[in-house]
């Protein structure tokens, strides 16, 4: 690359930061978009430092500041690599120029923490979206795990064919104060109820409906309509117990992010190995208690 003398970078510095039109916006066909990977964690490559961390648009690397003792500023001098945004504020800045370039050709950069389909629309983003798209730095270590081990799996530069959810682990069983260990089993269900609650509470959840991403996902609502039934002692067993459609219905609305299901009971013979036939029966069987027509 040409290289610059000690006169020309004195006058490079000497610029005023300007906001950039299109005529300023001259290193914008050096972006390099193939190169750009936002799912890392936002820490400067030389440094290490989460504070003020800018994205290379040229090679996608990451780098602390702009001023002009910064990481970004010899980046950009030594490597011919102008254009940075700030990965949490999303301005765009060329360096060593240091003025902000507001163009409509990088809408696609800035939205970093908008999802889209394939025709190119925004959608609401799902529970993986979310752990991906968005900013936990200043949630708990919870969160920040677990939103860390999403993106390793969803990461499709992944350069090992799997993911460790050790360090997940490792604060799980320090969040739940050793409720639940690395090396001890214990109930899947207590887990996954622990779990999504915490995850809903670390998130800034509350009582309320749809709070949190957690609750917008995975809750529920079961409606349970009683009424008072008319008994008769001198009819049959089967008339025994009739509805009045005259009286009163009562509605009752519950949340839930866990219904419990009546499994049918285990078979009276056995198979060859000596052990019980699991029946086998339609999920839409065992959840007909909840169908609404089905008297419990």
């Amino acid at each position: 690359y040409e290289k610059r003398s000690n006169e020309q970078i004195e006058q490079t510095v000497i610029k005023r930061p300007r906001v950039g039109t299109s005529s300023s916006s001259l290193y914008l066909d050096t972006i390099n978009r193939h190169m750009l990977d936002f799912d890392f964690e936002k820490v400067c490559s030389v440094s290490l430092s989460n504070l003020n961390v800018y994205a290379c648009l040229v090679c996608g690397k990451y780098f602390q500041g702009r001023g002009r003792s910064s990481h970004a500023y010899f980046h950009s001098l030594h490597e011919d690599h102008h254009v940075f945004i700030h990965l949490h504020e999303l301005t765009v800045y060329v360096l060593p120029d240091g003025y902000e370039v507001k163009d409509s050709s990088l809408d696609d950069i800035r939205n970093i923490k908008h999802s889209y389909d394939l025709n190119n629309k925004k959608y609401l983003p799902g529970f993986v979206d979310y752990f991906i798209l968005q900013n936990f730095d200043k949630k708990s270590q919870l969160v920040q795990r677990f939103s860390t081990l999403v993106r390793k799996i969803w990461n499709p530069r992944a350069f090992k064919g799997q993911v460790s959810p050790h360090e997940l682990l490792q604060e799980i069983s320090n969040a739940s104060n050793k409720v639940f260990k690395l090396a001890e089993q214990s109930d899947p269900i207590e887990f996954l109820c622990w779990f999504l609650n915490s995850l809903h509470k670390d998130l800034g959840g509350t009582k309320k409906r749809n709070s949190s991403i957690i609750h917008n996902i995975f809750q529920g609502e079961v409606k349970v309509e009683s009424q008072p039934l008319i008994v008769k002692s001198d009819a049959d067993e089967k008339d025994r117990l009739l509805f009045d459609l005259n009286r009163e219905i009562e509605t009752i609305r519950t949340p839930f992010l866990l219904l419990s299901l009546d499994l049918p009971p285990p078979p009276l013979f056995k198979d060859e190995v000596e052990k019980n036939i699991i029946p086998q029966i339609a999920l839409t069987t065992i959840l007909a208690k909840y169908d609404g027509r089905t008297p419990q």
